[in-house]
């Protein structure tokens, strides 16, 4: 399966409407959101990992003002800050950063609390543009960047011990970035 992209959605009781840009979180199962139990490993540089990072690509179908990202992040550690960003792509890989939040996700194993983070000024997108949702770990976090329970799979990028950001494949983390 896909990620949904470009669908658009009424927003009841509100005069702008909002467009999700892109989904991989299972709406049609809302029980289970997204994998509770398996996540893509998040730490910050004050562990024995030293950094791991996690970007997921997305492409907007048309002109977007991104306001919000949804994200499945869990905690290992009792206290964890997570920096989750939106960044430009530059040859095919994470570019320079657009937004930055910092969050301080659910204990691992709960279904199906995420973290949403809002923008006040909304980060514009381009059609056709290539753009990079991050979480990395901040001081000694330990956490992880929840999978997708539909099977969804496809490309990302992981940079371990802040060095170069690497390709890969695989099933994809549960995220939901939503233009208004």
């Amino acid at each position: 399966m896909k990620a949904f992209m470009g669908v658009a959605l009424a927003l009841f009781g509100s005069a702008q409407a909002q467009t999700v840009v892109y989904d991989t979180f299972n709406e049609a199962q809302p029980e289970i959101l997204f994998d509770c139990c398996n996540a893509l490993t998040i730490t910050g540089p004050h562990t024995e990992a030293k950094r791991n990072a996690v970007a997921v690509p997305f492409t907007p179908e048309a002109f977007s003002k991104i306001r919000e990202v949804d994200i499945a992040l869990s905690t290992f550690a009792p206290v964890s800050k997570l920096k989750i960003s939106i960044n430009g792509s530059e040859n095919g890989l994470p570019g320079r950063e657009k937004k930055a939040w910092s969050r301080n996700p659910s204990p691992a194993g709960q279904c199906c609390q995420y973290v949403v983070a809002t923008v006040g000024q909304a980060v514009h997108a381009a059609a056709g543009g290539h753009y990079w949702i991050i979480v990395e770990g901040q001081d000694d976090a330990q956490g992880g960047w929840n999978l997708n329970s539909m099977g969804t799979s496809g490309p990302y990028a992981v940079r371990q011990k802040d060095g170069a950001w690497t390709m890969t494949e695989g099933p994809l983390p549960a995220v939901r970035i939503i233009a208004k």
